[in-house]
């Protein structure tokens, strides 16, 4: 298991120059388990896959002014 860890995330977040920030490094090294472990395909064939990005990505409303005013 720790080779597994020094091949898959300390190669990735230890390039020179390189910033990495906890929530897109989460997702490539999630990205980067699947491939090594192989179930990068059983990943991308999911039917429930495209829904969750589209849903993931779509614009979040910000609330309305006046409903903050009147829980205040």
């Amino acid at each position: 298991m720790e080779s597994l860890h020094r091949s898959a995330s300390q190669t990735r977040l230890k390039v020179a120059g390189i910033r990495c920030l906890p929530e897109p490094s989460q997702t490539l090294l999630n990205l980067r388990m699947l491939y090594l472990c192989g179930r990068w395909d059983e990943f991308w064939k999911d039917a429930s896959l495209m829904e969750n990005l589209v849903a993931a990505f779509e614009p979040r409303v910000a609330a309305e002014p006046n409903a903050l005013q009147g829980a205040a």
